[in-house]
């Protein structure tokens, strides 16, 4: 499969996109984002409330609730479609004229393997934050590199999926605490998918291929919850299967 069109790409059923797709496949254009949906699609990777309050719920990382989740996880550990999407971001990084990129960062665990193709296509160095848990149970992002970013070296912050930009204020939260002098951060972060409120963060447009309207509540003014909604937290266990109504 090569040059395929948007009408194309459309056409091709899951097994196709799974097995074959490639980012040569599309060559220099950007995916429109129904190609993108379709893509996400092929793996369940997308989830919506159907409205039924017998029906669960999702908890996301933030402790909020949530009437629909995006699993980028199984795509991008499937190398074709990871080069796929970095190819992509890499398009709308190079329209944007960002310029010079010298380090391209992401955070742990799903952004790493998105962030390294990033940076393959920019020619430029690569690195990733980790997760750790604090003694009062705070989950928190950290840097560790033995290589301490430079003063003068720009940094492309990539991330796979925004969602509450938590884990995003995290990862710069986390750089921050391992250098005594102030990043200098390109003025876009890349993202495959955003479903944030937010456009930007600290200064930095969020620069997407997807956007999905999908929205979140706290706990307490949450209305599948006040309907009776068991609320599950989608990576636990056989919860997804739960979700997807498969179990």
């Amino acid at each position: 499969m090569q040059d395929l069109t948007p009408e194309d790409l459309l056409e091709l059923t899951p097994e196709e996109v799974r097995t074959e797709l490639t980012a040569e496949d599309v060559h220099d254009r950007l995916l429109t984002e129904p190609e993108v949906r379709h893509i996400v699609q092929a793996y369940d990777a997308f989830w919506l409330h159907p409205g039924n309050p017998q029906r669960p719920h999702v908890e996301l990382a933030s402790k909020r609730c949530s009437n629909g989740y995006i699993n980028l996880r199984p795509v991008l550990r499937n190398s074709n479609l990871c080069h796929l999407f970095g190819r992509q971001l890499d398009l709308l990084i190079r329209n944007a004229n960002v310029g010079r990129v010298d380090i391209v960062v992401g955070s742990y665990r799903a952004a790493i393997g998105l962030a390294h193709s990033v940076s393959i296509w920019l020619g430029c160095k690569f690195d990733f934050t980790r997760k750790e848990i604090t003694p009062d149970g705070q989950t928190i992002q950290v840097w560790d590199s033995d290589q301490r970013i430079g003063t003068d070296e720009l940094v492309l912050h990539v991330e796979e999926l925004v969602t509450t930009t938590e884990t995003a204020r995290k990862v710069r939260e986390g750089i921050a605490r391992a250098h005594e002098w102030p990043i200098r951060y390109a003025p876009v972060i890349p993202v495959a998918v955003h479903r944030s409120n937010s456009a930007n963060m600290d200064g930095s447009r969020f620069l997407q291929l997807a956007h999905y309207d999908i929205a979140d509540w706290a706990r307490e003014e949450c209305p599948l919850c006040a309907q009776g909604s068991e609320r599950l937290q989608p990576k636990e266990g056989g919860n997804w299967a739960r979700l997807m109504g498969e179990a």
